[in-house]
C-alpha cells in the first residue's frame, strides 16, 4: 500500500509552465488593450501678463461664472458670438483666483469652436 500513496502525492503537483503561459497571455492582452496616445491635449502658450497690443482680445475670467471681454461683462453665448466676428485676433485668457481649470478649458474649447486660432494664458 505504501507505493500507491506515494504515487498519488506526486500526481497532485502543479506545473509552473501553464501559469507562466497564462501570465504572458494576460500581459499581451493588456499591452494590446491599452492606449499610448495623449488624447485631449490643448496647445497653449503662457505669457507673463497682458501684452497690451491693440489687436489682442482680452478675456478676464474673474470668478467661476463671471466673464469680462475687453472690460465688458459678457455671458458665454455673447462671448462665442463676439469671438466669431474676429477669429483671427489672438485671445488672452487671464484666470484669477477662484477660477477652476475646467472653466478655463471650457472657455478655450469655446474659443476654438468659434474659430480662434491663438489662445494665450496670462497671469
Amino acid at each position: 500500500m505504501a507505493p500507491s500513496i506515494r504515487r498519488q502525492r506526486n500526481a497532485t503537483r502543479i506545473g509552473i509552465t501553464p501559469l507562466v503561459d497564462v501570465v504572458f497571455i494576460l500581459m499581451i492582452f493588456f499591452m494590446l488593450a491599452s492606449r499610448f496616445t495623449h488624447e485631449g491635449q490643448i496647445d497653449l502658450s503662457v505669457a507673463d501678463g497682458l501684452s497690451g497690443s491693440a489687436g489682442e482680445t482680452r478675456l478676464l475670467l474673474a470668478a467661476p461664472a463671471t466673464l469680462s471681454l475687453d472690460g465688458e461683462s459678457v455671458t458665454t453665448a455673447m462671448l462665442a458670438a463676439r469671438l466669431r466676428l474676429q477669429p483671427s485676433l489672438p485671445l488672452a485668457v487671464k484666470p484669477v483666483e477662484g477660477a477652476t481649470i475646467q472653466r478655463v478649458i471650457t472657455l478655450v474649447d469655446l474659443a476654438r469652436a468659434a474659430g480662434v486660432t491663438t489662445v494665450v494664458l496670462t497671469e
